[in-house]
């Protein structure tokens, strides 16, 4: 569920990336080809202890690393792309674009 992961990711905004923005994107976006399989605890480097602590627990079996989808396997052989949705793609990839969303946060 994206949104559990929301303290996660606050957490490392505010530590591992020290609240820059671009860096941040730079690593979670720009740098992986395809996607993640797993967000991990390293994501936490330079949280206090309490934080850590309290987003993901304690002890040897709480530390785990973010894993990228490395092992894909297309059908036809090819590389692996990323998949990337707009509202102009969306409809070809057989999904729906709802805007519903944007138009109530905004209010």
């Amino acid at each position: 569920m994206p949104a559990s992961k929301l303290p996660l990711l606050l957490a490392a905004f505010q530590y591992r990336f020290g609240r820059d923005l671009d860096t941040m994107t730079q690593h979670l976006v720009d740098d992986v080809a395809v996607g993640w399989e797993e967000l991990g605890a390293d994501l936490l480097d330079g949280a206090p202890p309490e934080t850590v602590a309290a987003l993901i627990g304690g002890g040897p079996r709480a530390q785990w690393p973010s894993r990228t989808l490395d092992d894909l396997i297309t059908l036809d052989g090819s590389p692996p792309t990323r998949m990337t949705v707009t509202e102009t793609t969306a409809a070809a990839q057989d999904m729906t674009w709802d805007t519903s969303y944007a138009r109530t946060a905004s209010k």
